[in-house]
């Protein structure tokens, strides 16, 4: 098995990545982990939170891992950052772009049920899922997936919100916070600032 690089890229993690990483390992070794939802403020460093995850979930699990994103531009930028971190090449799989070779892939809300069955028709394994903006999931693109995957492959998420962007109601694949790092968290630990509000000068308005 191909052993991932350094922690963290070689940085030091913000208090939230720390602690949430060390409650992920726990999840994952009691087995909890499925159905679980890390919320972490726009801008947080969500992105090399699932980076580390992935690092660790690929030398646990037999098996492809899954990463799935809203966008084509996400599933480039995702697996640009998890590939920094373990240090080999991330398999993506969009429309442009389709591999299955890799253990660790990353696809989009479109392309997840085709991902999933190109996986199931070559007879390869598949260890576990992991959601980016699983608050965008209940999708039909997504639940055909889902409905393809092995029952007790585990699956975790991550997201700003804890609902579903057009109603209050409870998300179908996800069902508790693991962790909870709001935006009042992020100021307080100055991972963000307040916005400043300027007023706009006469002739612009």
């Amino acid at each position: 098995m191909t052993a991932a690089t350094s922690d963290w890229s070689g940085t030091t993690p913000r208090r939230w990545q720390s602690e949430s990483f060390a409650i992920y390992k726990d999840a994952f070794a009691d087995g909890s982990i499925s159905g679980g939802i890390f919320y972490a403020a726009t801008g947080a460093g969500k992105s090399i939170h699932i980076a580390e995850v992935a690092a660790d979930l690929v030398n646990r699990v037999s098996g492809t891992v899954i990463v799935t994103t809203p966008t084509v531009n996400l599933v480039r930028q995702l697996s640009k950052t998890i590939s920094a971190r373990v240090g080999f090449p991330v398999g993506t799989y969009y429309t442009n772009g389709k591999s299955v070779d890799e253990r660790l892939i990353v696809t989009c809300h479109p392309s997840f049920a085709p991902c999933v069955a190109a996986l199931n028709e070559r007879g390869k394994a598949i260890g576990a899922w992991i959601a980016d903006e699983c608050h965008r999931t209940d999708s039909p693109q997504i639940l055909t997936g889902f409905a393809m995957l092995p029952p007790d492959v585990p699956r975790v998420g991550w997201s700003a919100t804890p609902f579903k962007s057009d109603s209050a109601e409870g998300l179908k694949l996800w069902n508790r916070a693991l962790y909870s790092y709001k935006t009042a968290d992020a100021m307080a630990d100055g991972v963000l600032v307040p916005v400043k509000r300027h007023a706009m000068p006469e002739d612009a308005r």
